[in-house]
């Protein structure tokens, strides 16, 4: 299997536990994803839309969800799996995706970041080097691993994510990434490349200025 290209002057910021093609798959995802991408659907005028395309039997999980609680990864690919019907343009669901990023991980970065500045300069590896704490605040299993490949490059890779399957996941988390790295640079790119580690991986290549 082909495996990103690693460089003289890669640096791990936070590492794979193991063999990445081996990470226990993802089993629950936390309630505030869901609740956040949800009110943009709603936002959007799609609501009703969205659930023709969810199956009935996860209907009232939906309408009864509670953004702190840990949902199941079946629920959570079904959810994901509607939104890729509603076919949204790229650019649109990465847009989401920063609003959801803004609202899920918002707080706790700028409490990051207004401590990091208190110790000296801070750059977006500081958040980068936490991602597997904000990794772990919505998904239970997987694992996630960054490296900076340059002077203001990165790249961030998931694996044992059954969700990486779907572009309407991959792309949102796009956005996601791209409003936590905005908070300490002036310009950011995200590329998305699936399928790094298998069907079941995604990673993101960031560049900021």
């Amino acid at each position: 299997m082909s495996h990103p290209a690693r460089s003289k002057t890669e640096r791990a910021l936070v590492s794979f536990k193991g063999p990445p093609e081996l990470a226990p798959p993802v089993e629950r995802v936390r309630g505030t994803v869901f609740s956040s991408s949800l009110q943009m659907v709603r936002e959007e005028g799609l609501y009703e839309t969205y659930l023709d395309a969810l199956p009935n039997e996860y209907h009232a999980a939906i309408r009864s969800l509670i953004p702190t609680e840990w949902l199941s990864v079946d629920l959570a690919y079904a959810h994901y799996q509607a939104l890729d019907v509603l076919g949204l343009p790229r650019e649109k669901i990465v847009a989401i995706g920063r609003s959801v990023g803004d609202r899920v991980q918002g707080s706790y970065i700028g409490t990051l970041v207004r401590g990091a500045r208190t110790l000296g300069t801070i750059t977006p590896f500081t958040v980068l080097e936490r991602v597997d704490t904000l990794y772990a605040r919505v998904m239970d299993g997987g694992e996630v691993a960054c490296f900076q490949t340059g002077e203001k490059d990165a790249r961030i890779d998931f694996a044992g994510l059954p969700l990486a399957e779907l572009e309407y996941f991959r792309e949102g988390m796009n956005g996601i990434i791209t409003a936590g790295v905005e908070l300490t640079a002036r310009k950011v790119f995200v590329e998305t490349r699936p399928g790094l580690y298998g069907p079941h991986s995604v990673s993101y290549r960031i560049s900021f200025v």
